[in-house]
């Protein structure tokens, strides 16, 4: 290949970029939850796609941008235990070796099962794992690393044009993760794994493959598509990394989003409508294999060089909306990925149909940000039992206690079907994950007054302000995120909905004097800004994940290493009452007599309207895609 030559002047080539992100540990498309077919989402499916879409075209690559091992039932009965012993191949592994990535990228939650695990389940592999910015030990410079996996790719394509010459294209392959997985997985990587800077290496490694005569450079950038200006996080990198000079694709990810598309602001430096970052083309494809990211470069060949002529990004999904608003898959399942997975599968399914207990009640989401709700009091109760046990084990049984969650499925972006929904009766291990469908791992966390304060700001952000004398409503923002509305329980508190909000619903600091939390109280006595409380919450929402503010990591109690699923099942298979009382203590106000605020909620909500009493919710009708808009009548 390296002496082939580089073909004639002036010449155009087509690349195809075909990028992937997030699939965690969704192979088949089945939602283990609701233990059900899920027409949408799935790399078995995405597969099928991929194929094609190679097909289409004279060359391509196919990459994937990480947070592939840990996020459904599947990736955890396979952690189970925290080994994948020799001879048993890691089945989400096992199905990308199917798909034939030309490299695939660490992301965050690759660690959530520990250093050790993640390093046997690789050993199976047949696709270059990279990553730029995580290292044994860190050096001097990025290149005196000693490196965790492979930092860069070069990847070598003798292309072909339309007119049937070929030319030589060396493509440089970086990949990021956010630098708060020190954070988000200190018990597992302290002392093991240390992160660099995703803007500082993407810089120095970029460099360095250009050096190396790459032509055109691609990060794969397990980071959102945010702005420091915008005071996000660093986990929102992707704008920073496309600044680059030496950067000419980017592929993102890390926060589940569609790129491009509707769902991401427009800036000076983002383009949502042609799916561009600073003029560089970009894509992000969602998550649990619902897009594919295609990026189609044209590339001309002119004086020695090669520069990018012109793009086009774009996302594919597998499946589409009917006219009744139902999900209709476009492709069938690659038989290839099937296989690889069906035994693990089919476990999977048995795996989670298992009895655990008893619901004395329905447990549903349909009115979580109207009032606090039961399946709310189960989280917050399993989380506080854990936390009672860790105080008492590092002496600190005499804070106060309090826990943070989130209902993290209440439709919005995620559709009419983003619901928990568990009914009276047998409590199944399915129903733990319908609970908290994301792998996180529990923390406990010495905070302040003063913190939970900011806290539950950033939190009550999700809602619009109410404006005075006018009609119907909404209660909250289009681009709200249920997984970003953390309740607290143990403290009491008012949500003044007629105040501005002092974050925007992506956690950006808008209005800095801004307050919306009135009345906040632990045992009716006002919270002073100095009080110390022990807070159990989970590793993402510790490390600031969400644009929470981060807490100082001295501030992190050691505890046993344990994910919040574990904690909700080994609550719930102690016996616990599942009928329980309520454990948080607040409600919403500002709201003028006689104001209705409308909100769209899962269309089962019509036959539970009772359970919002005291609040006044009636139907207002069917709203699209397939959700039941309510109002609630103040």
């Amino acid at each position: 290949m390296a002496d082939t030559v580089r073909g004639p002047q002036q010449q155009i080539y087509g690349l195809r970029i075909l990028a992937t992100s997030d699939i965690h540990a969704h192979v088949m498309p089945y939602d283990y939850a609701a233990d059900r077919p899920l027409e949408a989402v799935g790399l078995a499916r995405l597969t099928t796609l991929i194929r094609r879409a190679r097909a289409e075209v004279a060359n391509s690559i196919t990459l994937d941008n990480g947070d592939f091992i840990e996020g459904s039932p599947l990736g955890e009965l396979t952690a189970i235990g925290g080994q994948l012993p020799k001879g048993r191949h890691h089945p989400v592994v096992a199905a990308m070796n199917a798909v034939e990535y030309d490299a695939v990228g660490l992301g965050n939650h690759e660690f959530g099962y520990g250093v050790a695990f993640l390093e046997r389940a690789l050993e199976d592999a047949v696709f270059p794992v990279l990553s730029s910015n995580i290292a044994r030990r860190l050096g001097a410079t990025p290149w005196e690393d000693e490196f965790f996996t492979t930092p860069t790719l070069m990847l070598e394509r003798l292309l072909i044009n339309d007119a049937g010459r070929s030319a030589l294209l060396k493509i440089g392959v970086l990949s990021l993760l956010p630098q708060q997985v020190e954070t988000w997985e200190r018990k597992h990587l302290a002392g093991r794994l240390k992160t660099r800077d995703e803007v500082g290496a993407a810089a120095a490694w970029a460099a360095d493959l250009r050096r190396r005569g790459a032509d055109i450079v691609v990060a794969l950038c397990h980071s959102g598509i945010g702005g420091e200006s915008a005071g996000l996080q660093p986990d929102n990198a992707a704008v920073q990394v496309a600044r680059l000079g030496d950067i000419d694709v980017v592929i993102a990810g890390h926060t589940h989003r569609l790129f491009p598309g509707t769902g991401i602001r427009p800036t000076d430096e983002i383009d949502p409508a042609e799916g561009k970052i600073c003029g560089k083309p970009a894509v992000e494809p969602g998550f649990r294999g619902s897009h594919l990211g295609i990026i189609d470069l044209d590339l001309l060949f002119r004086d020695g060089r090669w520069t990018v002529r012109s793009s086009q990004s774009r996302l594919e999904p597998v499946a589409l909306r009917d006219s009744a608003g139902q999900f209709v898959a476009r492709f069938g399942v690659d038989r290839e990925v099937e296989h690889s997975v069906a035994s693990c599968h089919a476990n999977t399914v048995d795996y989670v149909r298992r009895p655990i207990g008893r619901a004395d009640r329905a447990l549903n989401s349909f009115f979580a940000p109207l009032l606090p709700v039961p399946m709310m009091d189960l989280i917050h109760a399993a989380q506080l039992s854990w936390l009672a046990t860790v105080a008492n084990a590092a002496g600190l049984s005499h804070l106060p206690r309090v826990s943070a969650a989130s209902p993290f499925k209440f439709g919005g972006l995620a559709g009419p079907c983003n619901f928990t929904r568990i009914a009276a009766g047998d409590f199944l291990l399915r129903h733990i994950h319908d609970l908290y469908p994301f792998p996180n791992s529990i923390r406990a966390v010495r905070v302040t007054g003063a913190q939970m304060r900011d806290w539950l700001e950033r939190a009550v952000s999700q809602y619009r302000q109410v404006v005075p004398g006018t009609g119907d409503q909404p209660l909250l923002h289009a681009e709200a995120r249920p997984y970003d509305f953390d309740t607290v329980a143990g403290l009491s508190y008012d949500v003044d909905l007629s105040a501005r909000a002092r974050h925007a619903p992506d956690g950006s600091l808008v209005s800095p004097d801004a307050r919306r939390i009135r009345n906040l109280r632990f045992q009716g006595a006002a919270v002073a800004a100095s009080q110390e409380f022990l807070l159990v919450t989970n590793n993402f929402r510790a490390g600031g994940g969400g644009n929470y503010p981060e807490l100082p990591t001295d501030s992190m109690i050691a505890d046993p290493l344990a994910l919040c699923t574990t904690v909700l099942r080994h609550f719930v298979e102690s016996g616990a009452n599942l009928g329980l009382g309520p454990q948080c203590d607040w409600r919403l106000t500002g709201v003028p007599l006689g104001t209705a605020l409308w909100f769209d909620t899962h269309v089962d909500a019509a036959e539970h309207l009772h359970e919002a009493l005291p609040l006044q919710v009636e139907v207002v009708g069917p709203a699209p895609p397939r959700f039941l808009r309510c109002r609630v009548v103040f």
